[in-house]
């Protein structure tokens, strides 16, 4: 199922075959189960300041600290779920 999603999205020459947009991959099989096309991001606006994090020169030891955060709250959602 995997590969058969990788062909549809990977595309070499874009006239040789039409990609599936992002609603397309996540409708596709694989994804079944875990999502939900109307709550996905792409149905919401996203503004620019989203994205303002990436316009932050980080250190690596920034990049640690951000890195060890996430863990500590993925491990906290997972303990209170």
């Amino acid at each position: 199922m995997a590969l058969h999603l990788l062909e549809k999205l990977i595309a070499f020459d874009p006239a040789d075959r039409r990609r599936i947009s992002d609603e397309e991959a996540l409708a596709d099989p694989y994804f079944y189960g875990l999502a939900n096309l109307e709550t996905e991001p792409s149905k919401q606006l996203i503004s620019k300041f989203e994205f303002e994090f990436e316009r932050r020169r980080l250190t690596k030891n920034d990049v640690r600290e951000l890195i060890y955060r996430e863990l500590v709250y993925e491990a906290l959602v997972k303990v209170h779920a």
